[in-house]
């Protein structure tokens, strides 16, 4: 241990290895200091592939605005794009995409974007790749393929490729359902632009607003007039199922946008009844 890894000393070596590391606290400390923010570790990766790796968007775009390059390959080859696939932070990867990042640039092992997709077992993730662009047939070292993985998966890379707003899952899941509960703000939007419905139901009658979280999520679909009060198969509400599970802020923002907290599930419950804590419920109750 040197005094580096807890003093307040700073060098070239532990600026590096603060990279390797992927302390983003350090990384910070480090640029504050006018360390160059386009500066490479021993594997050739930067700040932004940490940042991409960590599915850390708000660190990423803080980079870029400090002058990082997106054009940087780590030594074994990589690009940003993989890493944020490696991230699984989906409004970096369409970032990256729309930048025009190579999404079937193989790296280390032969593996491309789609392959890391595979191997995280995201769906989503290789829906979204081969819908941009992504080639199933390019082979990594092992010979694996898109298209070996997805028959190994058991999913159909056919279907998958094609962007079908009306096609649902054994849960009556759709797209548009998936999207929200992913935070994919971009791909909510393509969808509703092309007519995707924001009030259909899944299986137990819930809604895109009832799944999703991410506040600008629900702004989006309040604002193409997803029905705020809308009940489930058991009666309840949005309002109800994130008192329920202690969403405090999704709370809020629906009840500061009509959510009505008087209505009754069908065991005669309210949203205040369901809520997770004294203090959501009185939340509730006085708002």
């Amino acid at each position: 241990m040197t005094v580096n890894d807890f003093g307040s000393e700073k060098s070239e070596a532990d600026f590096k290895y603060a990279i390797l590391k992927g302390n983003i606290s350090r990384i910070k400390w480090y640029l504050d200091a006018g360390y160059d923010v386009n500066t490479r570790n021993k594997d050739g990766i930067t700040p932004l592939f940490i940042a991409a790796v960590k599915g850390d968007d708000v660190f990423f775009h803080e980079l870029i605005s400090k002058g990082a390059k997106i054009s940087i390959l780590a030594n074994d080859n990589s690009n940003l794009l993989l890493a944020a696939v490696m991230g699984e932070n989906l409004s970096l990867i369409r970032y990256l995409i729309g930048k025009g990042q190579d999404i079937n640039k193989p790296a280390k092992e032969g593996n491309t974007s789609l392959h890391v997709a595979f191997a995280r077992l995201n769906t989503y993730i290789i829906t979204l790749l081969l819908q941009e662009g992504a080639d199933p047939t390019i082979a990594n070292d092992k010979g694996d393929t898109g298209t070996s993985l997805a028959k190994q998966w058991k999913l159909d890379i056919d279907r998958l490729k094609v962007l079908d707003i009306q096609k649902r899952d054994n849960d009556g899941w759709t797209a548009l359902m998936l999207a929200a509960v992913k935070n994919d703000r971009v791909g909510l939007k393509n969808l509703i632009d092309k007519g995707a419905d924001v009030n259909t139901t899944d299986k137990h009658g819930s809604t895109s607003l009832m799944h999703a979280r991410d506040l600008q999520v629900l702004k989006i679909l309040l604002t193409n007039k997803a029905n705020i009060n809308v009940m489930d198969n058991f009666g309840e509400t949005a309002l109800m199922s994130a008192a329920g599970f202690g969403n405090t802020g999704k709370v809020k923002f629906l009840l500061e946008n009509g959510a009505d907290k008087s209505l009754k599930n069908k065991k005669g419950q309210l949203a205040a009844d369901l809520a997770k804590d004294e203090k959501l419920k009185v939340l509730i109750n006085e708002f």
